[in-house]
């Protein structure tokens, strides 16, 4: 399929008039910097579908086996991170609950939960690695983006991990869980900094030259 890239206005303000040229990286993506709002992302870009067809089917799934997968998954379950980052979710909370993941991957969070307590479902949009998780872990893992997806019941926790910064429309994204959480519900979002002390390090060096693969840390085939 040949690839059609269209220039869109930023994805959080919907302005196009004040976008200005940041960066091209080395796959020749043209990144901009929205002049109003401070977002950064490419422009042009491939639509929603063709972006999925070309990222996202496939992929390497960490193992094969079940004990291999259920010894992977309780291995990066140490993490500090991860029980810190539940247990202060828990605290705000004051329960556990529906637990819904987006862009859930290799399936690593909603293991985590389903063995704190929590009652987990998923969503991802790479068929392969759905299937491994449903046939492994016995975990409901839907396919498709969120946006074509409606529940009965509302959830108590919807978690957003590296996930906000690949959709094309943040906005819609976020409405739409707005209207899957309860009242009281909580969403969880982890995201790159792209003004973190790392990122703009980066930025110098390869404005600089010094880096081979320039702007590669934007990952910009897989961002926004």
């Amino acid at each position: 399929m040949e690839e059609m890239k269209q220039y869109v206005n930023c994805a959080i303000c919907g302005k196009e008039d004040r976008q200005v040229p940041f960066a091209t990286d080395f796959s020749g993506n043209h990144i901009v910097l929205c002049a109003r709002c401070g977002l950064l992302f490419r422009n042009p870009q491939l639509d929603a579908k063709q972006q999925i067809e070309k990222l996202y089917h496939g992929g390497d799934f960490p193992v094969q086996k079940v004990e291999d997968y259920e010894r992977y998954l309780d291995h990066l379950a140490k993490r500090k991170v991860l029980e810190e980052t539940f247990q202060l979710i828990e605290k705000v909370l004051g329960r556990q609950g529906r637990l819904f993941d987006v862009g859930c991957g290799g399936g690593e969070i909603l293991y985590f939960a389903k063995k704190r307590g929590w009652k987990v479902e998923g969503l991802d949009v790479n068929s392969s690695f759905i299937s491994k998780i449903q046939n492994m872990l016995q975990i409901p893992v839907y396919s498709g983006t969120l946006l074509e997806f409606s529940f009965e019941e509302p959830f108590d926790l919807i978690v957003l991990s590296h996930v906000i910064e690949h959709v094309q429309n943040p906005r819609k994204e976020l409405r739409k869980i707005h209207d899957l959480l309860k009242d009281d519900g909580i969403l969880f979002v982890s995201t790159p900094n792209m003004g973190s002390l790392s990122s703009r390090l980066k930025n110098i060096q390869n404005r600089l030259k010094l880096k081979r693969r320039r702007f590669k840390h934007f990952a910009a085939d897989h961002h926004l």
